[in-house]
């Protein structure tokens, strides 16, 4: 079930309840606060019918901007206007409703989200226009019936137009809140409660000082506004800003019977041009922190897309990368095989179980995710333990790792080929018994590192027999996962060949 002001069936209802609610309440107040009629102009200083016609008809359309002529019958039959004064008035009403609706449809799209600072400067040129466009003639007509003197023509133009266009910011916000992107801020209720309290003392303060004919004091207004831009969102804005205009209300009410008969005309006008900068600051500064925080959001946004797809790029690479070890360790072990196959079947057969724990546990080791030192040798065994049964006791192998690093963790599949290349390329070096030596140990206070260490001499890639893609391998992945902070060394002493992978502690990576 629709709630009732979102039934289409009643919206001529609202309207012209609220239409006609706030064109009476400046002749009510006025009357009731001065019964012989002495000052009762100052009632209508704001004129809030024009921000409730605007607003509805934006939200609704300019269809029910007729209802507008109800108006009319009402101060006609209840407050015994004159019958062409109130249709001149009601029809001008009509007029500036159009007048707004269009230039805001024409260049603002109806306010529609995003809302855009330009879309606001549209709005607040739209308030002074509809103004005009309603006081040049009112003021016209009220001359002509003796309602005010040809002498105060200008002064009754300029004092209608401000009244209304503060009538439309100060009630339109607040009836049809601004679509823009995004959720409103949220704020504690005891914050946002604590906030509008504390706006509307110093909006009677300061505008009971203005009725008294100190004008000075009511710019206290503007830090306070200018902090609460920052604080709250667009939309609780428009709420602190009816605040304030209930405030000037309530401060001219207690101010009505001594209100300074010969500064009327002159507390009047400071009222009315104030009240309409004051809300136009505090709706442009709201937008502008809410375009900011928008484009914040946004460039936040597609940094975090540009960091996802980078770790997406560099996780395939690795990917790709931890796929290339298997092929060329895949081939260098079914050689092995091959040479044993037709000498020990038995043996052949061992290796070929070997080889599938290998794999098995290549395949449960997750992408872009680090294992401890331990783990990494515990996985280049399996494939030495295939090694081990061709070569036999030619093949010596020693680890030796620091409890100090045991749990450090690092890339897997680092030492894989360095070990298949000390196989390999050790073996047509060295006569009789090879040994293979896997270390693992503190490098210094921040570096830790591990070593696959042969007898031999070194053979660059080019001179090597073989593809020579582990070495590749070996460089492109540190690169990915430590972004240079990790190395790849070569050593030479005394017939000995030392590859000696270098770690930092705590440097950053993808994982």
């Amino acid at each position: 079930m629709n709630h009732p002001l979102q039934n289409p069936a009643l919206r001529p209802l609202w309207f012209v309840l609220g239409s006609c609610s706030l064109t009476l309440f400046p002749f009510l107040l006025g009357s009731w606060l001065w019964p012989d009629g002495l000052n009762a102009n100052a009632a209508m200083f704001f004129w809030p019918a024009s921000g409730i016609n605007f607003a509805l008809c934006l939200k609704w359309g300019w269809k029910y901007s007729f209802l507008i002529y109800l108006n009319a019958l009402v101060t006609i039959f209840c407050l015994k206007q004159p019958v062409s004064v109130s249709l001149a008035g009601a029809t001008f009403n009509i007029l500036e409703v159009w007048l707004g609706y269009g230039l805001l449809y024409k260049f603002a799209h109806r306010l529609q989200a995003p809302l855009r600072v330009q879309h606001l400067l549209m709005f607040l040129l739209c308030s002074i226009l509809m103004g005009m466009l309603s006081a040049i003639p009112m003021a016209a007509v009220m001359v002509h019936h003796g309602r005010v003197s040809a002498m105060l023509y200008g002064q009754t133009v300029a004092s209608i137009a401000a009244a209304n266009a503060c009538g439309i910011l100060y009630i339109t916000p607040l009836f049809f809140t601004f679509p823009f992107p995004g959720k409103p801020r949220k704020t504690q209720p005891l914050v946002f409660f604590a906030g509008g309290v504390l706006l509307a003392v110093v909006a009677l303060l300061a505008f009971n000082r203005v009725f008294q004919g100190r004008l000075n004091y009511v710019f206290a207004l503007y830090p306070v506004l200018t902090f609460f831009t920052l604080r709250f969102s667009f939309k609780q804005i428009s709420f602190f800003l009816f605040i304030v205009f209930v405030s000037i209300y309530g401060a001219l009410i207690q101010n009505a019977f001594v209100l300074p008969v010969e500064q009327t005309p002159e507390i009047l006008w400071f009222v009315q041009a104030f009240s309409w900068v004051l809300a136009s600051t505090a709706l442009v500064f709201s937008v502008l922190i809410l375009v900011k925080r928008q484009q914040d959001l946004t460039l936040i946004q597609q940094e975090n897309d540009l960091l996802e797809l980078q770790l997406r790029e560099k996780d395939a690479q690795l990917n790709a990368l931890r796929y290339q070890i298997n092929p060329h360790f895949l081939f260098n072990s079914l050689n092995s095989i091959y040479v044993v196959m037709f000498d020990n079947s038995g043996k052949a057969r061992k290796m070929i179980t070997q080889l599938s724990e290998f794999f098995r546990a290549s395949l449960t080791t997750p992408v872009g995710k680090k294992i401890k030192v331990t783990e990494a040798v515990e996985e280049v065994m399996l494939y030495l333990g295939i090694e081990k049964l061709r070569y036999e006791e030619n093949l010596q192998i020693n680890v030796e790792v620091d409890p100090r690093v045991a749990v450090r963790m690092i890339p897997p599949f680092l030492l894989q080929p360095l070990v298949e290349n000390a196989v390999h390329h050790g073996f047509n070096q060295t006569q009789g018994v090879f040994e293979l030596t896997i270390r693992a140990g503190v490098l210094s206070e921040r570096d830790f590192y591990v070593e696959v260490s042969h007898p031999g001499t070194w053979q660059s890639s080019s001179e090597q027999k073989g593809t020579g893609v582990g070495i590749q391998n070996i460089q492109e992945r540190l690169r990915l996962w430590y972004d240079g902070q990790a190395r790849l060394e070569t050593r030479l002493d005394d017939q000995q060949v030392s590859q000696r992978l270098v770690f930092p502690e705590g440097a950053e990576d993808i994982s």
